[in-house]
């Protein structure tokens, strides 16, 4: 098999414009549902260079571009918290559809007596909705809704997310490798015996269970006999865990997100999102099972199991880092006409390409 994809469009700016692109137009994920329950609870993130806020009215999360239409303040300017859309700077607050409803001294601007004017002042609104415990944002109304864009995965998400139980670790670091070298490494394994001899290779037994879900795909195999027999107490007191999922699963949902679980026990979401051609964000969230209030489980048996869970993941994600700021380097001077070439371990690349260039953004300068 041959890449589809050529090495400028890791390297180029106007590769990394259409990659912005592609985030906006998706389905993008945003945040956990958990987080922003309240009214007046609020998110903020970024998708590609659009800074973005979601923001629970009464219930109801919207979602905008975090930018005042009055004088182009940021309005929420924290990560997280409760507080109405009201911008800092001189006060502006808007309601659920963007526009605002609140203007300090209103009677200086005699054009916001007029409905129709007032609505020119919206904010950039973006589409929203859920599928489990994850939020998902698109710039553009209209298109495939999410249930269509995730097609034969929805279920399969929604009920691992919504095995989510406490969350138990949260890691965030630069990655200086174009997003989409993160992304190909996390999708296969062959480099596993080279680049986690002491971690990951040891951890699974290779197994080729690998399946094209049209824009998405997976990959489930067996862990190791070794790893199996540790969990085998710990397996006995999680019986009752919404989701049993025997081995490892890893899942792409498109175009820029994982969800990993390790027999239903431990799920680990991660997001690569871009930052510039050569720096991708890493966002990594890792959770226990669910249980019912029912289930006692001995503190020092969970200990472990946290510890080790995180111990485990940030030394391969360190050593996911290493490798990919490699590849980025070699990409700035790939032998002359060489183009690539794929082992069948490498499937789920030439998938996750396919995709990429089916976008009419990227296909257009591919």
């Amino acid at each position: 098999m041959h890449p589809i994809i050529n090495p400028a469009a890791y390297i180029s700016k106007e590769f990394f414009l259409r990659d912005l692109e592609l985030m906006r137009t998706n389905w993008h994920f945003a945040g956990f549902v958990f987080e922003i329950l309240n009214h007046d609870d609020f998110l903020t993130t970024r998708i590609g260079e659009v800074d973005l806020v979601l923001q629970n009215f009464k219930g109801s999360v919207a979602a905008f571009t975090n930018v005042c239409s009055h004088r182009f303040s940021q309005i929420q300017t924290q990560p997280e918290g409760n507080r109405s859309l009201r911008c800092p700077y001189h006060g502006w607050a808007y309601g659920f559809d963007g526009i605002p409803v609140g203007v300090p001294k209103k009677g200086s601007f005699p054009e916001l007596a007029d409905p129709v004017c007032r609505e020119k002042f919206k904010l950039e609104q973006w589409e929203v909705d859920t599928c489990g415990q994850l939020i998902f944002v698109r710039q553009k109304f209209g298109g495939l809704t999410l249930r269509e864009f995730l097609g034969e995965i929805y279920d399969r998400v929604e009920n691992m997310t919504s095995a989510f139980g406490e969350r138990i670790d949260k890691n965030s670091f630069v990655i200086q490798a174009n997003w989409k070298v993160a992304i190909e490494n996390t999708l296969e394994c062959y480099h596993c015996a080279e680049v986690h001899p002491e971690s990951f290779a040891n951890f699974i037994v290779i197994g080729n269970d690998i399946r094209d879900e049209k824009l998405h795909s997976s990959w489930h195999t067996a862990i190791s006999e070794r790893y199996a027999s540790g969990l085998g107490r710990v397996e006995k007191i999680f019986a009752s865990r919404p989701v049993n999922i025997a081995g490892y699963f890893h899942q792409l949902i498109f175009p820029n997100l994982t969800l990993v679980t390790t027999n239903g026990l431990t799920y680990h979401l991660q997001i690569f999102d871009p930052v510039s051609p050569h720096e991708t964000l890493f966002t990594s969230h890792s959770f226990l099972t669910k249980l019912s209030p029912q289930v006692s489980i001995n503190p020092e048996i969970k200990r472990g199991l946290v510890a080790s869970s995180i111990d485990f993941n940030r030394r391969v994600f360190e050593e996911d880092r290493v490798i990919c700021e490699t590849v980025q380097k070699g990409l700035r001077f790939p032998p002359v006409g060489a183009a690539g070439i794929l082992a069948d371990d490498e499937v789920r690349i030439q998938w996750f390409q396919q995709q990429v260039v089916s976008s009419a953004s990227f296909n257009a300068v591919i």
